[in-house]
């Protein structure tokens, strides 16, 4: 059995290669990088029974590496995150920190925002277009024809960590997919500004506070959205 030598790293489409064919490179030294994009086989085509089980678990080994590699690229810089509005059509609503009233609306819509990791500069704003624009108010013929800006109706958007939780398992959400707080806090911010902007009836939730959150949910209507990358 050969020993190690230098070790060599070798780039992501080999990591691919040898995933897809499981016998590719059984010669050379392969080097477990910090990436996981590569592992270390000192082991020589023709070797004996015992080695050759060896390698098939090193490349097995390297089959998970790739997996989580791949999943680790998928989560970090460069990705594209889910933004969230949980939209609910309100008579009243308001908000309330420390006993103390920072924000109110009568008639309009109360809108829960919920960020995942990722850069979300691009879902934020597409966010933002659908809430302004989704019509969820009655028109003159009872059907839900109008939105917030053609009634003049309130608009409260209040941060809401736990929106972006992973429920599909289990009896505890996990929140690893939830952005960490100060990304939550720069899209949430993003949204309310660009809000503001374009629309004068605006208020907002505190990012991070203990807020005693209440509403009058006028139907009831409420309606999830999302925007997924690249929409």
């Amino acid at each position: 059995m050969r020993s190690f030598g230098q070790p060599t790293s070798l780039p992501s489409d080999w990591c691919s290669l040898v995933c897809s064919t499981p016998w590719a490179g059984l010669t050379g030294d392969y080097e477990c990088s910090g990436d996981g994009r590569a592992i270390r086989a000192p082991l020589q085509a023709r070797a004996p029974s015992a080695e050759v089980k060896l390698l098939f678990i090193a490349l097995m080994t390297l089959r998970v590496l790739c997996g989580k590699n791949a999943a680790h690229e998928r989560d970090t810089a460069g990705s594209v995150s889910i933004v969230i509005a949980l939209l609910q059509r309100v008579t009243r609503a308001w908000v309330d920190v420390e006993d103390t009233r920072i924000a109110e609306i009568g008639r309009g819509l109360m809108v829960l925002i919920g960020v995942e990791r990722g850069d979300a500069g691009a879902q934020a704003d597409r966010l933002l277009e659908r809430v302004l624009g989704y019509r969820v108010f009655a028109d003159q013929q009872g059907r839900m024809n109008l939105s917030v800006t053609d009634t003049s109706g309130g608009l409260l958007l209040v941060p809401q960590f736990t929106l972006a939780a992973d429920t599909r398992k289990g009896r505890r959400p996990s929140f690893t997919s939830a952005a960490e707080p100060a990304a939550g806090a720069k899209w949430f911010e993003y949204i309310a500004a660009q809000a503001a902007k374009r629309y004068s009836e605006v208020e907002k939730g505190r990012f991070g506070a203990d807020m005693q959150v209440g509403l009058v949910n006028d139907g009831p209507v409420t309606f999830w959205l999302q925007v997924p990358p690249g929409r």
